[in-house]
């Protein structure tokens, strides 16, 4: 094998450099972003607008004792098949209202003896006993000050406690303004997904456009992926019930986007892996089949999606060790450059759900899905930057490929199309089942090329040959296609019927007439002999019979030429 040159080492270790560089600024940029804007002492520059907090007073009853909730999150065990927070309402009025966090549970809300809030228990689900996560908003009313208020919560699976994250009680506004502002870095994290979610399906229009049907794949799979992902984070998320009404549905949602997820990821995978194997379609399948399973088991009450859960997280696990096991394969086996990114990518996730995690430990307070969402951002972009790079490199094949065709069918010397091009065109013809009669053969064919290479010398004759190409393109370019068959030999294919053979010869001659005047001193003169044959005047003829006859009109007159000299 010979050595890579010294220059390329210099080359490619610089773009090596560069593209750390890159990472490297964007970690620094996100880690500096984070600390300061978690841990800065300053006042906030952004409007004080916070909801009031209802989190004192609350108390339990276990074992027949009151027991005071000392903080939230809170958890109280069942009692009578359910957990039960009390509390006594404040100064309450019109426009205000009660919200607290709500995990799947069945929801009751009494002010006094009267149910003001029912969410699951009465007011059962369609379909089994899912209930979404969702945030609870509980209209408040004047008469409701002073009274005692309590919160029923019920798990159907999972626990054998209720839980309750944080309650406020506020105006409705307030309340939902605090919301949106809690999610304002998912909100960015959304607006950014959508927008490079649109720039892959534009490239994966585009690459079809161009029929690049391969690397197309490439893109529609990541656009995909991108897509369920924003889908998944925002139904998973309670900005979507300010807009839709059906916590439900948005529950079911968000499980079949996260259950979807893998599908299109294995489906990129496959597009930018050397190696190929079943296995990558099997697995697309189990994750098709696994949807489909329980969705119908949801459909037919045996279990809900949170029951089946541990089955979505086997068959994740077991698509994600598949996807590193098969990029080392690949990586180690044909030095795959986009294995190798996909696995800087998967690393770089693991990296920022590793510090998401350790956040969580340190401190509790902070917003400890910030840093899986800039890791989750910065694996869509290193994989959108290869998918790029891949598509780049495809269409500089494609170039250079077009490059080569062009010289394979292209005459050097007079640049029409050669012999080569010629047979694929009359192969093409004949294979063809044609309707209409609109072909002209045109024969051309210099004559005195011999004479003059044998007299004047090749390079004379080369010049001849040159402008004779030059005067046939002045006249058929635009309305036909012109082929060089032979040393002194030139073909004409006219195909449209609007064009006047007869005409354009005239006005070849005329061109012939210029370039002879303007090369009077020349001991020799630029001549061209010509013969046509249409299929109007020759219709049972064939493809073959035509060319031949358009050949015999050409040679008739060319033996006319020189017997008048």
């Amino acid at each position: 094998m010979g050595k890579t040159a010294p220059s390329d080492q210099r080359r490619n270790g610089i773009k090596q450099i560069y593209f750390v560089l890159i990472i490297a600024v964007i970690v620094i940029f996100i880690w500096l972003t984070a600390v300061i804007s978690q841990t800065s002492g300053l006042p906030s520059v952004s409007p004080e607008v916070s909801a009031n907090q209802f989190q004192q007073g609350w108390y339990y009853l276990s074992g027949g004792e009151k027991h005071a909730v000392e903080a939230f999150p809170a958890q109280v065990s069942y009692e009578g098949g359910e957990g039960v927070f009390y509390n006594v309402l404040p100064e309450t009025g019109e426009g205000q209202s009660l919200m607290f966090s709500n995990d799947y549970q069945s929801v009751q809300v009494y002010v006094g003896e009267t149910c003001i809030y029912d969410y699951g228990y009465e007011n059962l689900p369609p379909l089994g006993n899912l209930l979404g996560n969702i945030k609870c908003f509980v209209p408040m009313k004047e008469e409701y000050s002073g009274e005692e208020i309590s919160i029923h919560l019920k798990m159907n699976y999972w626990e054998e406690k209720a839980a309750i994250k944080s309650v406020y009680l506020d105006n409705t506004s307030d309340l939902i303004f605090q919301m949106l502002k809690s999610q304002a870095g998912l909100v960015l994290c959304l607006i950014l997904m959508l927008l490079f979610c649109v720039a892959l399906f534009a490239c994966f229009v585009w690459a079809r456009y161009k029929k690049i049907t391969e690397e197309s794949g490439v893109f529609l799979n990541l656009g995909l992926f991108v897509f369920l992902s924003a889908v998944w984070i925002w139904t998973d998320s309670s900005l979507p019930q300010l807009v839709f009404k059906s916590g439900i549905a948005l529950c079911v949602t968000s499980f079949f986007s996260f259950m979807l997820l893998p599908v299109p990821m294995i489906g990129f995978v496959e597009k930018i892996c050397a190696g190929k194997t079943r296995m990558f379609r099997s697995f697309q399948l189990m994750c098709l089949l696994n949807c489909a399973v329980q969705s119908i088991f949801y459909a037919a009450g045996i279990a809900d999606y949170p029951q089946m859960l541990p089955v979505t997280h086997l068959l994740l696990a077991a698509v994600i060790i598949f996807i590193i096991c098969y990029l080392i394969y690949d990586v180690r086996n044909h030095a795959s450059y986009y294995a190798k990114g996909m696995l800087v990518a998967i690393g770089a996730l693991t990296l920022f759900s590793f510090a998401a995690l350790l956040n969580f430990y340190i401190s509790r307070r902070l917003d400890n899905s910030l840093f899986f969402r800039m890791g989750f951002l910065l694996f869509i972009l290193i994989l959108g930057y290869m998918s790029v790079k891949m598509l780049l490199s495809y269409q500089e094949v494609r170039t250079q490929a077009a490059v080569y065709q062009k010289l394979a069918y292209t005459d050097l010397m007079t640049q029409v199309n050669n012999r080569s091009s010629f047979e694929e065109f009359i192969d093409g013809l004949n294979a063809e089942v044609r309707s209409e009669k609109n072909l002209t053969f045109i024969m051309l064919d210099l004559n005195g090329l011999k004479q003059t290479n044998d007299k004047y010398g090749h390079k004379a004759g080369d010049r001849l040959l040159q402008s004779a190409a030059d005067c046939i393109k002045s006249a058929f370019g635009e309305a036909g296609t012109i082929y060089r068959i032979g040393g002194d030999e030139f073909f004409v294919a006219v195909t449209r019927e609007d064009v006047n053979v007869e005409e354009r010869l005239s006005y070849m001659d005329e061109r012939i007439a210029e370039y002879n005047r303007r090369h009077s001193e020349d001991p020799f003169c630029l001549s061209i002999a010509r013969g046509t044959a249409s299929e109007k005047e020759y219709p049972d003829c064939g493809i073959d019979g035509l060319w031949k006859k358009a050949d015999e009109n050409m040679y008739r007159e060319k033996a006319a030429f020189h017997s008048s000299r």
